[in-house]
């Protein structure tokens, strides 16, 4: 029997802990065997440079801005970067790999603070990844319950390598 999990909304006020955010998007990519770069945190702004699978990511600027990616362009990244940067994976493993690194940020976020999710739980946020890992699934006929997995498989890939995440987040760290 399938088992179907309950959309819940973000539980942290703010924006909760954005080093931790940002250092678990690398950490979850690496992991995943997907090109990393460099993560910056600025004020209630973070980055963290992914590339779609093997192909190295541009650098992320200190003076880089925040802005919502146009609608498709995750899925056009992944149609222009398959098969050449994601060997020996189908495209429905690239595509559910680049998910799950989408839905890492906010999963360190709750570790940090503490807080689980049950297993039948799942994220339902209007962010710019979760709206890109949304898009990711869709444009893979994926159900929308398949967003509850890769946040489950980003927590799992979160809590073996927390060392890596603390020391990575301690970096990002802006001096008090």
């Amino acid at each position: 029997m399938m088992r179907v999990r309950v959309p819940i909304a973000w539980p942290l006020a703010g924006y909760g802990h954005l080093a931790h955010h940002e250092a678990g998007h690398l950490v979850v990519a690496r992991c995943l065997g997907m090109a990393t770069g460099n993560a910056i945190v600025r004020g209630s702004v973070g980055f963290a440079a992914v590339g779609m699978g093997t192909r190295a990511p541009a650098p992320v600027q200190a003076d880089t801005v925040l802005k919502d990616q146009p609608d498709g362009l995750v899925c056009a990244m992944l149609e222009a970067s398959y098969p050449a940067h994601w060997p020996g994976k189908t495209k429905h493993q690239a595509g559910i790999d680049y998910a799950t690194m989408l839905t890492a940020g906010r999963q360190a976020e709750l570790i940090e603070a503490d807080c689980t999710l049950s297993p039948d739980e799942y994220l339902h946020i209007r962010d710019s990844d979760h709206k890109q890992a949304l898009e990711l699934l869709t444009h893979l006929n994926c159900s929308r319950h398949s967003l509850g997995y890769c946040q489950h498989r980003a927590r799992r890939l979160l809590l073996d390598h927390w060392e890596q995440v603390k020391t990575i987040a301690a970096s990002l760290k802006e001096p008090a």
